[in-house]
């Protein structure tokens, strides 16, 4: 929880890219302990990237939250992310 909360702290402070590496690692942290808290996190760094065009790893937070939503059991949104994940790596070939 230390580590949450350090991470938490620093978030407060940051931009950019620092900003998405710290909401996606609070994502990953908060999996085991939260997936509602996790999936906050990663469309917060969705958010993030709304303008960044062909970015990998756009596709790699949308992947996170289907298989956020997966373990959840809300496989509707689980596809839909999937799918946007895939449609991503389509275009970026």
């Amino acid at each position: 929880m230390k580590q949450i909360k350090e991470l938490e702290n620093v978030l407060d402070k940051t931009t950019g890219k620092d900003k998405f590496k710290i909401l996606n690692h609070l994502s990953e942290v908060y999996e085991k302990i939260s997936v509602s808290k996790s999936i906050e996190y990663a469309l917060e760094s969705v958010d993030l990237l709304q303008f960044a065009k062909g970015n990998p790893k756009k596709a790699d937070i949308f992947i996170r939250l289907g298989n956020l939503h997966k373990q959840s059991n809300e496989y509707d949104k689980a596809l839909t992310h999937y799918h946007t994940a895939l449609d991503l790596l389509k275009s970026a070939k």
